[in-house]
Order: structure tokens, then sequence, then C-alpha cells
């Protein structure tokens, strides 16, 4: 399961805007007294004030940022339907709600789904749509990609049994050659107590996913076939292929045309370049005069 929503850094202004905007603090520069000590007095100018010196470049970036991008996204017309369907994507990597909560909760700092919903989702979907904007990519290219790598689109379905040692996993494969059932031998002598419990049972695995002497056994098997004992970091391997399958073109057209999208895909700090060059920002505050000097 993934716990890391990616977003990018830009976006997390939106938030500051936010807060911003919803502000009852009292008029910035003013007198009033925050803070009384016997000592002195810390007052509303003094402690913004220190503020700005510590973080006001980065505050200052951060809001400009969260109105660019609410900007963009009127000006896309990014609709409810939308942000809710990107918000249940996000969602999906996740046990249940409660988990997604605490991982934003940690990562940036909100109080509810419904707070990251409106100030983070419709963010992530300006720079999506603007990360491939103008990327166009042919049948041609993605039915090359495709035939280039048939490899990458066929599973196989396996099931194993996991031994210490290399004598133990050929006095199995004699019991199964004799007839004795693969799961009841899996159930009974496989350290690998997760699958052993299902019968050694894998399910469906593509390359690239399983350690290398396994995965170069188990894609060179047939349907019923029992390897020979395959020697991994974890132990030694007892495999039985139970099922192939190949991915049609059509079964992974639309993956692959997003894989090489992604390839073309312009990078956070060009998008963030483009936005803040179409914004026509002008600083009037010397103390930011090259800020956005980008």
């Amino acid at each position: 399961m993934k716990k890391q929503i990616f977003l990018s850094i830009a976006i997390a202004g939106v938030l500051v805007l936010s807060a911003c905007n919803n502000s009852t603090a009292p008029e910035a520069g003013s007198n009033e007294i925050l803070v009384e000590t016997s000592v002195g007095n810390v007052t509303e100018a003094e402690f913004l004030e220190r503020l700005q010196e510590k973080h006001g470049e980065q505050v200052l970036t951060e809001i400009v940022q969260a109105k660019i991008i609410e900007a963009k996204a009127k000006e896309m017309g990014i609709t409810d339907e939308e942000i809710d369907a990107e918000l249940e994507r996000m969602k999906a990597d996740f046990e249940n709600d409660e988990q997604f909560l605490m991982t934003i909760q940690m990562q940036l700092g909100v109080n509810s789904i419904e707070e990251f919903r409106e100030n983070f989702v419709p963010a992530q979907i300006v720079f999506t749509r603007l990360q491939t904007a103008g990327v166009e990519i042919s049948e041609e290219e993605i039915r090359e990609y495709y035939e280039e790598n048939l490899e990458e689109f066929s599973e196989v379905e396996a099931r194993h049994i996991l031994v210490e040692d290399e004598e133990t996993a050929n006095d199995i494969i004699a019991k199964i050659n004799a007839g004795e059932d693969f799961a009841e031998l899996a159930k009974e002598h496989s350290i690998d107590t997760g699958s052993g419990a299902k019968g050694g049972d894998l399910g469906y695995f593509s390359k690239g996913m399983m350690v290398a002497p396994f995965e170069e056994a188990a894609f060179s098997l047939d349907i019923g076939e029992i390897s020979e004992p395959v020697e991994s970091q974890f132990g030694f391997h007892i495999i039985e292929v139970t099922g192939q399958q190949e991915f049609s073109y059509e079964d992974v057209k639309d993956r692959i045309q997003n894989r090489l999208a992604q390839q073309q895909a312009k990078t956070t700090q060009e998008i963030e370049k483009e936005l803040f060059g179409e914004a026509n920002i002008k600083v009037h505050d010397s103390r930011y005069k090259t800020l956005f000097d980008r």
C-alpha cells in the first residue's frame, strides 16, 4: 500500500492562502499588545516585523503561488465532479478514510478530508493537466513500445514452497512427484507462512515483481510444471506455474500512452516558471524586489 501522496511543493501554498483569507488577527502594524511581561511587552507590529524578517520571502511566495493556482483552476473550469474523482483516486491507495486522513494530517497539516478536497485537490488537477499539456503520442509510438516490451505485458500465476535447504526441497519435490498434494505440503513445510497458509498461492505477477532467480524460473515453466530447487536470498523455492496470461495491445494501449506521455511531461519547476511568467507579477516592496525574478 502506498503511504505517500504526491503533491507539488507549490500546491502547499493553497492552504496558506486559505489561512490568510480566514484570518481574524489585528490589523498589521498595530500597537496592540500580544504579550505583556514585567520586562517589556510584545506588540502586534513587533511580532509581525520579526515574522517578516525570518519568513517573509517564503510566506509571500506561497501566497502568490496559491493565488496563481487558484486562478488557473478557475480558468480551466475544473468541476466538482473532477475534484471528487481525483480525491477518490488518491484515497484508493489507502485502506480507509481514517488512514488517508492521518497521512494528509502528517504531511500537510490539514484538519479534515473536506479541507484537503477544497484547498489541495484542485491544485493537484491543475499541475497534472499542465504536465502533459501539448504532449501528443502517436499510435505508431504506442504500438512500437508494445512490440518492443512484450514481456512486460505477460503474467504468470504460481505457487511455491519455500524451505531453508536444498535437501529438504528435493525431498518435497519427490513427494509431489509421488502424488502428494502440493498445497498441503506448502501448508506443512513452507517457511513463507503468508503464502503457505494459502497452499503456496502467490497469484498473478509480472516481471520485476519477484526476486530475479524466482522470476527467471517461473517465467520459464509451463503450466503444471514443477521446478527444480531455486535458490534465492530467502532460501530454496519449489515453484509450480498454475496459469499464464498475456495482455493484448488493446488491453494496454491506454496504459502505454499514459506512460509515454509522462516521460515527456513537464517538471513541476517548469510549470511553476510558466505560471509565474503568465501572472505579470510586480513587486511594490523594495525588500522583495527580486523575489520573483526567475
